[in-house]
């Protein structure tokens, strides 16, 4: 049973990462600074073809879906087993290209609305979109301001996908994956500027936003 196991997340794993791969071609930029991902920014080596940031990929969705899998797709979170995976896409895609593709969040609010995988959709939805658009939103512009002509935090993109995550969760699950985020991302950030990395600044959010919503659904 533990090999069909393993078998079964190495596939989806490395089914996500090829699949963010090819749907770079459908991103959206969420502004007009933004330049089309026509390649990935990572491009260091460990072995062979194989890119640092596809390895970051694949050990991030080999994490998750192991969390995902040994608790039966987290049936608490009131998210399908589908659902959890266009997440993880996503991640995948911001992990490799640091964009996120508008299309597929569009994908994913009409499932959440259309295919019952929520108990219905009312006002702790909207609730939790609202608190986390405002939270996300005051961030994004004070760090443009503060980091002006610099490079920023993270971009309107997070602001949308956290929006999102919010109102798939709900108000509660949606802030207890926020706060989780936001202190996962910190606590990497500061780790990375301690070791003196150049692009400390620069982390994906969406991986954050995703491990925030398990960790803190399963606490």
């Amino acid at each position: 049973m533990w090999v069909y196991s393993i078998l079964r997340i190495f596939g989806i794993s490395v089914a996500t990462v090829w699949a963010a791969n090819y749907f770079r071609k459908f991103i959206i930029t969420t502004s007009e600074n933004e330049s089309y991902p026509t390649r990935p920014k990572n491009e260091g080596k460990i072995v062979g073809f194989l890119r640092t940031d596809i390895i970051i990929s694949f050990v991030f969705s080999w994490i998750i879906y192991s969390f995902l899998i040994q608790n039966n797709f987290l049936p608490s979170a009131k998210l399908s087993k589908t659902a959890w995976i266009i997440l993880v896409l996503i991640a995948n895609i911001d992990i490799l290209f640091y964009k996120i593709p508008i299309l597929l969040l569009i994908v994913f609010v009409l499932f959440v609305i259309f295919s019952g995988i929520t108990q219905k959709i009312g006002i702790n939805n909207f609730l939790g979109a609202l608190f986390n658009f405002l939270v996300l939103y005051i961030l994004f512009v004070i760090g443009k301001k503060i980091y002006k002509g610099k490079i920023v935090p993270f971009g309107f993109g997070d602001v949308l996908f956290g929006t999102v995550l919010g109102f798939a969760l709900g108000f509660i699950n949606g802030l207890g994956a926020l706060s989780f985020a936001l202190i996962l991302s910190g606590i990497t950030a500061g780790i990375l500027k301690i070791l003196k990395k150049p692009n400390f600044m620069t982390i994906p959010l969406v991986p954050f936003f995703v491990s925030g919503a398990i960790f803190y659904i399963l606490l």
